[in-house]
């Protein structure tokens, strides 16, 4: 989120109307809340984000080394699995 305050038509531009729209039924039309919550939700996502990073790794490792055992040459053109 910005450091300086948005104005309504800033924030509208930034985020779409429709988008905006659903912050500010949140926190009574109150824009900076909104923009404070939106903010909030961006980092929460962010968060996520990372968790899931580390368990697409943890599944990809997974899935490479399962295939290692069955076919060591699993990822080359000439494997017949």
């Amino acid at each position: 989120m910005p450091s300086v305050e948005l104005t309504a038509h800033e924030a509208e531009l930034w985020l779409s109307s429709g988008r905006l729209e659903i912050y500010l039924s949140k926190t009574g039309r109150d824009l900076q809340r909104a923009l404070r919550l939106y903010d909030w939700n961006a980092k929460v996502t962010a968060a996520c984000l990372q968790d899931l990073g580390h368990l697409e790794v943890l599944i990809r490792n997974s899935y490479d080394r399962n295939l290692n055992v069955a076919s060591p040459d699993w990822s080359s053109a000439s494997d017949p699995i």
